[in-house]
């Protein structure tokens, strides 16, 4: 029977352009307050990340597979819309990784289902290189809140990314 793989996607700044995001507790009580990624309303924010696995022998390649993201914000809104850039590599292990172009770009829009709501959104990844043995890296940005893209003028705290494609 197939079904899903989910792997986990391990999160952290980018070491040049991301001087803003910060790694902290969220506040949403009853026992529950997961660690995120705080990203703010003032900047352009990015997020690095690598799957916690390669894709496993037994992934389908078709369709290519997507990626999951949750996040959530303490702001009431919900008429705005939070974008996601989401720029992924498939990466060969034992081959150079420098100066390799996005494999996928793309973006995803979200609108918050409320304060304190974990939101899910999921991007499909366009490229059929989600093979077996390969890593996954990715960039997750949002772009400086306020524009016609971005209209959430509230803090998006990043919950947890993974890329989830088919058994095959």
């Amino acid at each position: 029977m197939a079904g899903e793989i989910e792997i986990p996607v391990n999160l952290w700044a980018h070491r040049i352009s991301n001087p803003n995001a910060r790694w902290k507790p969220v506040a949403l009580g009853a026992g529950w307050n997961p660690q995120a990624w705080g990203l703010p309303t003032a900047v352009a924010v990015d997020i690095n990340g690598e799957g916690a696995s390669r894709v496993p022998s037994h992934v389908h390649a078709t369709p290519a597979g997507k990626l999951r993201i949750r996040w959530l914000t303490e702001s009431a809104d919900m008429s705005s819309v939070v974008r996601f850039h989401v720029f992924a590599k498939y990466l060969v292990p034992n081959t150079s990784a420098a100066d390799k172009a996005w494999d996928d770009t793309l973006t995803v829009d979200d609108v918050s289902n409320g304060a304190k709501v974990v939101n899910e959104v999921e991007v499909a990844l366009v490229n059929t290189v989600l093979a077996a043995g390969r890593l996954v890296a990715v960039v997750i940005r949002r772009n400086k809140p306020g524009t016609s893209e971005d209209t959430l003028a509230a803090q998006v705290e990043l919950l947890k990314v993974e890329i989830v494609a088919n058994a095959a």
